[in-house]
């Protein structure tokens, strides 16, 4: 039997945006993103990372920075029992990036090629699933792997333009009053 997901972004989404963040210190959580997190686990979520993280691609973040605040994150929710199934991420950029990671690829949001991974290396229901990010490239991605996609107003989003996807103030309003109602 498939499960549901919430498939979320990580930066400006799960913890606040800090731009190409290199230090596992500098993790920070969002506003009562555990406390959702966890009722949407206990709800029986599975909960998977999808992020873009052009910075490797560019050389401002090594892919030994990236794993360590990666670690820091689960670290911060294992504290709460919040378990993350996987992290899915793209490291490429189209213009930007160096060597091997100068490409258009089927991952990067908007692309929906991490969802639609996981949705098969996982078993994931889309119908039953859900997309929740910051940019209309999260919430463009999500809606292109079939799962409904949720855009919350913080990191990049209380500027983001859009008129197609629900719109919440956090990640936490997203949960309870969209994924769990």
């Amino acid at each position: 039997m498939s499960s549901p997901a919430l498939f979320l972004d990580r930066d400006g989404t799960v913890i606040h945006d800090q731009h190409y963040l290199r230090d596992p210190d500098q993790v920070v959580l969002e506003t009562g993103a555990a406390a959702a997190l966890k009722a949407a686990h206990l709800a029986g979520y599975r909960l998977i990372l999808i992020t873009n993280q052009s910075g490797i691609g560019q050389g401002i973040v090594s892919h030994t920075e990236f794993l360590a605040v990666q670690r820091r994150l689960q670290d911060i929710l294992a504290q709460d029992d919040i378990p993350l199934l996987a992290t899915y991420y793209c490291p490429h950029h189209p213009t930007k990036g160096m060597g091997r990671f100068l490409k258009h690829c089927r991952c990067r949001k908007p692309k929906p090629g991490m969802i639609l991974d996981a949705i098969s290396d996982h078993a994931i229901d889309p119908s039953r699933s859900f997309m929740i990010g910051d940019k209309l490239i999260d919430c463009n991605a999500g809606a292109a792997a079939g799962v409904t996609s949720i855009l919350v107003q913080t990191g990049y989003g209380a500027t983001q333009v859009h008129t197609h996807f629900p719109t919440y103030s956090t990640l936490a309003n997203a949960i309870y009053d969209r994924v769990l109602a």
